[in-house]
C-alpha cells in the first residue's frame, strides 16, 4: 500500500481458488470484514499553542460509516488512496497506509464465508457423555477445507478498459476452518450446555454414578474424558487439592493419530490421601493459526474441570 502522494495510482484486489477446477473468483464485498488500512493526517491550526498541531483519523475499507472509507468497485479492485494535500485547515491531508506508526493490513477476510461447520454431540438423544467415543457424524470427515488465495494490484488507467497489465502474487496453499461442537457436559454438577471450539469434557465415574453431583469417593477416581478436533494438538490434565505428597497430580492424553480423538478413562489411586475436596481439569488445545503463526488466545483451547470430594 503506497502513501497518498506515491507518483502512481494503484489498485488491488483479492481473488479465491477452490482448488476443485473452478476459475478462482473475487472476494465479494460482503466476505470483507471492516479493515483498518491506514490514517489520514491532517495539517491543522490547533486551538491552543501547546497542542499539537496536526490531526489523525482511521482510514478504512469496507467500513461505509467510517469517515475516511474505500470500497471495492463492481470488479472487486480496490483504489489505494491518493490523497495529498498539505495547506492548513482547508487541506484534506495525507493517507499513510500505517496507524501509530505500525502496518495495518489490506483486507481482513470473513472466512466463515468459506468454511462454517457445526456438530452436535446432543443429537440423536441421548446425549454424548465423557468417556465415549464420539460417533462418526460427531466428527469432521474430511478433506480439509484447502485453498490458494491470489494478491493482485496494478496501476490505475484513465482509459477503460484499462490496459495496464495485472501483477500477482499466489499465495501459499492455506487450510481454513470454522467450525464448533455443541455438547452437555457433566449434568450432575455444575452443568453446561453449549458450543465450543472442540470437544473437551471429563467426568468422573465414582461421582456420576450417584447421578448427584454429591457423592464421595474413596480410594480409587475414574476420570473419564472425551476430546476431538480435527486439528487437535495435545491434550495436558491436572488434579488439584490440599497442599499434600503427590498433589497436585499432572498428566497428558495422546490422542489417536488417525482420528484426532482420545475417549476413555483413567484411575487414580487416592490411597492415603486427605479426605478433602478435589478439582479435576483437562484441557485441549488446537493447531490453529492467525495466518501469522501459531495462535494461543484463550479462545483457541478448551478446558473441563469437576470437582469431587473423598470422604
Amino acid at each position: 500500500m503506497p502513501p497518498g502522494n506515491s507518483a502512481n495510482a494503484v489498485e488491488y484486489r483479492f481473488l479465491i481458488d477452490k482448488l476443485d477446477g473452478s476459475p478462482p473468483f473475487v472476494v465479494p464485498t460482503a466476505w470483507i470484514a471492516p479493515t483498518l488500512i491506514g490514517s489520514l493526517i491532517k495539517n491543522i491550526t490547533p486551538l491552543h499553542p501547546w497542542l499539537p498541531p496536526v490531526r489523525t483519523e482511521e482510514f478504512w475499507l469496507n467500513n461505509p460509516g467510517a469517515p475516511n472509507n474505500v470500497m471495492p468497485d463492481a470488479d472487486g479492485w480496490i483504489k489505494a488512496p491518493r490523497i495529498w494535500d498539505n495547506r492548513v485547515d482547508i487541506g484534506a491531508g495525507m493517507f499513510l497506509p500505517t496507524m501509530d506508526g505500525q502496518y495495518t493490513s489490506l483486507l481482513y477476510l470473513d472466512s466463515t464465508k468459506l468454511v462454517n461447520l457445526s456438530f452436535d454431540l446432543n443429537l440423536p438423544a441421548p446425549p454424548h457423555k465423557a468417556g465415549d467415543t464420539l460417533s462418526p457424524s460427531d466428527r469432521f470427515p474430511g478433506p480439509d477445507k484447502v485453498f490458494r488465495i491470489i494478491a493482485e494490484w496494478r496501476d490505475q488507467s484513465a482509459i477503460v478498459p484499462n490496459p495496464n497489465p495485472v501483477a500477482q502474487n499466489i499465495l501459499q496453499k492455506i487450510n481454513i476452518w470454522n467450525g464448533s461442537f455443541t455438547y452437555l457436559r457433566h449434568p450432575h454438577w455444575n452443568a453446561s450446555n453449549g458450543a465450543h471450539v472442540g470437544v473437551n469434557m471429563i467426568d468422573v465415574l465414582e461421582v456420576e454414578v450417584t447421578d448427584t453431583g454429591c457423592g464421595k469417593v474413596n480410594n480409587l477416581v475414574t476420570l473419564e474424558y472425551s476430546c476431538y478436533h480435527p486439528y487437535i494438538a495435545s491434550i495436558t490434565g491436572r488434579i488439584e487439592g490440599p497442599t499434600t505428597p503427590g498433589i497436585p497430580i499432572s498428566f497428558t492424553i495422546t490422542p489417536n493419530a488417525l482420528t484426532h480423538e482420545a475417549s476413555g478413562s483413567m484411575p487414580f489411586d487416592f490411597t492415603g490421601k486427605p479426605n478433602c475436596a478435589y478439582l479435576a481439569k483437562v484441557a485441549t488445545h488446537y493447531r490453529l493459526t492467525t495466518g501469522y503463526g501459531r495462535n494461543d488466545r484463550g479462545d483457541l483451547w478448551d478446558e473441563d474441570y469437576l470437582a469431587f470430594c473423598k470422604g
